[in-house]
């Protein structure tokens, strides 16, 4: 009897071991940002702050594709970050919903310019972290419905958040 528990009880934990494992995997993203260089203010003269241009990987590490919802152009809309005024800047027009896919171990380079609001031009060293918002929603009906419904509230409710490790920016 005692051997029959015995043998449950170890199939009972590797099931579970197995499942924890194979879960996590499957929303294994990962985000590294690189900060290249500072950039000179008078190149943004309408708008406030410090700008660094940088290189945002986004790492696939499942066994298979993931696939989400971004914008032609205005892709930077699914990115957060966890200071305020602290954004990706990019200028850009004829935008519309894309279903962009990541296939498994591969990885896509965004390169973009990071914002600093003026608010934080006091400190020297900013320490900052990225978040990817990995839209899975169906087929937006328009491009307008993407931004209004879909992204905005997924990021107001924080769902499906992947964040970068910390980077930090010297002011």
């Amino acid at each position: 009897m005692n051997r029959i528990l015995s043998v449950l009880a170890i199939s009972f934990f590797l099931f579970f071991s197995h499942c924890t494992c194979h879960k996590y995997k499957k929303n294994a993203l990962n985000i590294q940002v690189n900060v290249i260089e500072k950039l000179p203010s008078k190149k943004f003269i309408k708008i406030a702050g410090n700008f660094y241009t940088t290189k945002i990987d986004l790492f696939n590490n499942t066994d298979s594709t993931v696939s989400f919802w971004s914008a032609t152009c205005s892709w930077e809309g699914n990115w957060v970050s966890n200071i305020n005024g602290l954004y990706l800047y990019r200028d850009c027009e004829n935008d519309w919903p894309v279903l962009e896919h990541l296939k498994s171990k591969e990885h896509h380079i965004y390169e973009a310019i990071l914002r600093v609001p003026d608010s934080l031009k006091n400190n020297k060293v900013i320490e900052a972290k990225l978040g990817f918002m990995l839209v899975k929603s169906k087929l937006p009906s328009t491009a307008e419905d993407y931004l209004n419904e879909t992204l905005l509230y997924n990021i107001k409710q924080q769902i499906d958040t992947i964040w970068s490790a910390p980077f930090k920016l010297s002011n």
